[in-house]
């Protein structure tokens, strides 16, 4: 999944969303290394020799250990430690608070697409361990063994750094391994609070250094306890980081982030891509695997919503169900959740904190009995449990077939589309599925096209493409509502942005998508636009309502990091939505500038 990346700070959207499948801490101590660099504020120490293991008489081993010996007491007192703090090779704690300026992500260049016909067909994907060796030149490590309740998740390579990604779900932690070659050159110091602690350790015989804290923010000052711990070490030509972050929403041991347990994980990384990591019974990648383990086989929907794809399955824990969790579009957290026991009866819902709950009986094709439909409800304990996602659901489905108890839970269908299901998609998925797997599920939308000409036949007018993209973007489908339309374009590259254009018919009436997009924008976040002979306005956000707000109102910097752009052309009402990184007003402005 990546994951995954919503990296405007380091631990900002995590405490407002569990920790992100594609989410690198590492890359923000880098920007700002990067940032320090290009404004030359910073000069970086020389850095050491690589320690080697030599051979030497004894009678030089004897005084080099009295050396070393004293070495280290003189180091453990003040004078000693600020020496130490000036011998360090991979951190370099020597940045005033609040001195860096703000670091401003890169839009990625646009590019001329050619004539959209039909969507394309590659879904972007992590890709496994064998794959990533061959988009390199040296050996790929992983780590060979895992601390109970950890998962590999997926491998991102780029240019030729490679960064393995592993989350402990239960505890709210992720991991990230990363590797680069130097080709025979010193590794950069990486520029750290002032306030930093900086410890010396040893992977094998390479020197490694520890850090513990982050900066607060891209301009603020370093905070030791924001849930981040980083290891450096090199070994040969390699660099090797180990970044790890605890969601402070959550409660781990200490020693999860500690010197020790990254060592522990340092000095167990193996070229040997064959090795199994133990499952993980919270995070299953392969259904056939999660089927051993569950001691029975699945039943599968036979369609899927589009943009659906199965995530991971979960092994509840003494409730005797077993969870398939789905994601919408390669998104960081699954958004609809199949729930399933040949031995547990069907869970008893209950109202949530401040709600109704609201219970109706549908017909479901094949059930044995009458289903219901219930929203206002609680999750149940434990449902899909170790990912804890299930609370986005606002609807559920009940129905028992085949001696199998039944139950799915899916977030409710936005007016502009994207994630979440009516009800009526609900009861046909249901209907769907069934005690044969399906390798390949249908899709289950009639009003969702991967073919343009269809879609406009659909929608009976022409639906306009933009001819300018972001790198990496390709179009994925386009979803029919009324006589309004909405272009989904998703980007390959990790964070990249996702695009939805929405096509209105006249003005933004009260009942339209695009209307329902930009009703609700304050004016004083509204900016108006003008390229070339688009005149257009810009609203940076998105309305919700975040923890301990007695009512929704706009976040001028939303977790998707939204931005949109409308403008009216030749009768039509557009709206394009952006949600990730690497794109910016200038941008939205130019693909908007190139719509008919």
């Amino acid at each position: 999944m990546n994951e995954k990346q919503l990296k405007h700070a380091l631990l900002g959207e995590l405490a407002e969303e569990n920790i992100p499948d594609n989410y690198d801490p590492w890359q923000a101590l880098q920007a700002r290394m990067e940032s320090d660099a290009a404004r030359a504020i910073m000069p970086q120490r020389p850095t050491g020799q690589s320690m080697r293991a030599r051979a030497f008489r004894p009678i030089t081993a004897l005084i080099t250990l009295l050396l070393v010996a004293l070495g280290v007491i003189w180091i453990a007192s003040p004078q000693g430690n600020a020496l130490a703090q000036g011998l360090l090779r991979f951190f370099n704690p020597t940045q005033e608070p609040n001195e860096s300026a703000p670091v401003v992500p890169t839009p990625l260049p646009l590019v001329e697409v050619t004539a959209f016909v039909q969507a394309s067909s590659a879904t972007h994907k992590n890709p496994s361990l064998e794959e990533a060796q061959h988009e390199i030149s040296y050996p790929l490590m992983q780590l060979a063994q895992l601390p109970q309740g950890y998962h590999f998740e997926s491998v991102q390579i780029d240019g030729e750094r490679a960064t393995l990604f592993y989350q402990n779900a239960a505890e709210g932690i992720a991991l990230w391994l990363e590797q680069l070659p130097l080709h025979g050159n010193q590794p950069e110091a990486v520029s750290v609070g002032l306030n930093a602690t900086v410890e010396a350790a040893q992977v094998g015989n390479e020197p490694a250094e520890y850090v513990r804290g982050s900066y607060a923010g891209e301009q603020g000052d370093w905070d030791p306890d924001s849930g981040a711990s980083f290891l450096r070490w090199q070994h040969d030509d390699m660099l090797y980081t180990i970044s790890a972050v605890v969601d402070p929403a959550s409660a781990p041991s200490e020693s999860a982030l500690s010197k020790a347990a990254l060592l522990a994980m340092a000095e167990n990384i193996t070229g040997d891509l064959a090795v199994q990591l133990a499952v993980d019974p919270g995070h299953i990648d392969h259904l056939e695997e999660a089927e051993r383990l569950a001691g029975f086989n699945f039943w599968t929907p036979a369609v899927l919503p589009a943009g659906y794809q199965f995530d991971f399955a979960t092994i509840e824990d003494g409730t005797g169900f077993v969870c398939l969790q789905y994601a919408y579009n390669d998104a960081a957290f699954p958004a609809l959740f199949i729930r399933q026991s040949l031995t547990a009866p069907l869970s008893e819902l209950r109202a949530g904190a401040g709600n109704t709950l609201d219970v109706s009986t549908v017909e479901v094709a094949g059930s044995e009995g009458q289903a219901q439909y219930v929203i206002g409800f609680a999750p149940p304990e434990h449902a899909c449990d170790l990912q804890n996602d299930i609370f986005r659901a606002g609807q559920a489905l009940q129905w028992k077939a085949g001696g199998m108890s039944l139950e799915m839970y899916a977030e409710f269908r936005l007016p502009e589309g994207g994630a979440g299901l009516t009800q009526a998609q609900m009861i046909a998925l249901a209907e769907s599925i069934g005690g044969a797997p399906s390798s390949e599920p249908g899709v289950l939308d009639a009003n969702t096209y991967s073919d343009l000409d269809a879609a406009a036949q659909a929608a009976g007018h022409a639906i306009q493409m933009p001819s300018k993209l972001p790198l990496g973007s390709t179009f994925t489908s386009i979803q029919v509502v009324g006589n309004s339309s909405m272009a989904l374009f998703t980007n390959a590259q990790s964070g990249g942005p996702n695009l939805r254009l929405y096509q209105c018919p006249g003005e933004a009436r009260a009942d339209s998508i695009c209307h329902s997009l930009t009703e609700n924008i304050p004016q004083s976040s509204q900016v108006e636009v003008t390229q070339g002979e688009l005149s257009a306005v810009y609203a940076q956000g998105d309305g919700g309502m975040a923890a301990g707000e007695p009512a929704p109102s706009w976040h001028a910097v939303d977790p998707p990091l939204t931005q949109r752009i409308y403008w009216q052309s030749g009768g039509w009402y557009y709206v394009l939505v952006s949600n990730g990184e690497g794109i910016d007003l200038q941008s939205l402005a130019e693909i908007a500038a190139t719509i008919p």
